[in-house]
């Protein structure tokens, strides 16, 4: 079926090419959901962690399952949605991993103090 036009300047080709940058932010949204989840399940499951600290790693795993869900959809994963439509999705997997970033760095960060004794700067 593929390449196909809509209209002079609406041309629907590369099913499996097109946005190939935008498929790559994919993989790495998907990287950074399923470490991250590695991490958040070891700290809920832990006895000591208090209630306040689950709430926040809850919604940071919430913001990153959202926004990757959100990037399964079939115009996304192809690579056939309008372009404003593209940056949308790219906008709400960057929000997603800027998020999930804070509560991310702070537990990897308590997690290499434990095992080894260093402290980070950053």
């Amino acid at each position: 079926m593929l390449p196909y036009s809509t209209g002079p300047q609406d041309v629907w080709a590369g099913f499996y090419t097109s946005r190939a940058n935008y498929k790559s932010y994919v993989r790495k949204g998907s990287h950074v959901t399923h470490a991250s989840n590695q991490l958040y399940s070891e700290q809920v499951l832990n006895q000591a962690t208090e209630e306040t600290e689950i709430k926040k790693i809850l919604e940071s795993k919430y913001s990153m399952l959202d926004a990757m869900g959100i990037n399964q959809h079939h115009d996304a994963v192809s690579g056939t949605c309008r372009s404003d439509v593209a940056e949308d999705y790219i906008w709400r997997i960057w929000k997603a991993m800027k998020e999930n970033s804070k509560e991310y760095t702070r537990l990897i960060t308590d997690k290499v103090r434990l095992e080894t004794g260093m402290v980070s700067n950053g």
